[in-house]
């Protein structure tokens, strides 16, 4: 097993457990799921899961989800 993928992370317990339990056994996270469909699997990256956990949000994978169905132009407008 070359690394974990976490799905139902967007479920209310947040995923804790699973996170401990993949360091424990030394197998990297490399994905989470946050949706029903495959597309909703996100590239797992530490910082923003953890202010996730933390309940602070992540402004970073907002902006780039944003962006990726938003061009610039439409954004000025609003």
């Amino acid at each position: 097993i070359s690394g974990v993928i976490l799905s139902k992370f967007d479920a209310d317990t947040k995923g804790g457990v699973a996170l401990g339990i993949a360091k424990q056994i030394g197998i990297p996270l490399r994905f989470i799921g946050v949706g029903e469909k495959v597309a909703d699997l996100e590239v797992f990256i530490p910082d923003r899961i953890v202010s996730r956990i933390m309940g602070e949000g992540d402004l970073a994978t907002l902006a780039e989800k944003t962006a990726a169905i938003i061009d610039e132009k439409e954004a000025k407008k609003l």
